[in-house]
């Protein structure tokens, strides 16, 4: 049986560059954790006129993500490269 659980957040602009808790209960007897996040990391710009095939990105937010045990220990971290890891 393959339970998912769903959690939106929404960071505004006075708590960025906090670190901020998103707290969820695991459910019992679970053998493996997937986690997938998304978020707007880069922004396109359009290409200038007669450039061809070419478009500029500009980095506009970062997000590293770590699990902290029911104890407090981290028990895992991802760095911002990374859009899921499996457990």
């Amino acid at each position: 049986m393959e339970t998912k659980l769903r959690l939106e957040y929404r960071v505004e602009p006075a708590r960025q560059g906090l670190y901020l808790l998103l707290p969820f209960e695991m459910p019992e007897n679970v053998e493996r954790l997937h986690l997938h996040y998304e978020y707007m990391r880069h922004q396109e710009a359009a290409a200038p006129a007669g450039a061809v095939n070419f478009s500029s990105r500009t980095e506009v937010n970062i997000i590293d993500l770590g699990l902290i045990a029911p104890d407090g220990t981290q028990v895992g971290a991802s760095g911002s490269d990374k859009a899921e890891f499996r457990s």
